[in-house]
């Protein structure tokens, strides 16, 4: 072929980035949600008034809190995403192994801490009166699936 190289490996674009941080972000997000569903039928919570708590309608439902909390997990799976490749684009592939997991867990305690102490107060969210111990613990595991699912989609698809 005249001396010119092809490269096998594809290219990664931010777009590219960006549309697998929607896909993690939503996958994560729907782990969370299925977690805080499961400990808040445990406090006699359904699910349905749960779900309406995520609304920032003044008259909430289910499906608007559903789709609202998708829609924030989508926007924190493309920063986690785009932010993660960007940091670890030259590293081996053993230490994104073990780093992207748990930068994620460093990344959802840090969305758990934003969530508490700033975006709670910003808004009429009910989710102010769940204790802030469960939502550490669905912001942990948002964070670590985030990681994980990250981890897994940039192996099979940029590998």
């Amino acid at each position: 072929m005249d001396g010119i190289k092809s490269s096998t490996k594809p290219q990664v674009t931010p777009g590219d980035l960006a549309v697998d941080g929607i896909f993690i972000g939503i996958e994560a997000g729907i782990v969370m949600a299925a977690f805080l569903v499961a400990v808040s039928a445990q406090n006699h919570i359904s699910p349905i008034e749960l779900l309406s708590a995520f609304s920032l309608n003044s008259s909430p439902t289910w499906i608007s809190g559903l789709l609202t909390h998708l829609a924030v997990s989508t926007i924190y799976g493309i920063f986690f995403n785009l932010g993660t490749y960007f940091i670890f684009r030259r590293s081996s592939n053993l230490k994104v192994s073990f780093f992207v997991p748990f930068i994620g867990l460093i990344y959802g305690s840090l969305l758990w801490i934003a969530a508490e102490f700033y975006l709670f107060d910003l808004t009429a969210l009910q989710l102010k009166e769940m204790p802030a111990n469960i939502l550490l613990v669905a912001h942990l595991i948002y964070g670590v699936v985030l990681g994980i699912l990250a981890q897994r989609r940039r192996r099979s698809t940029f590998a």
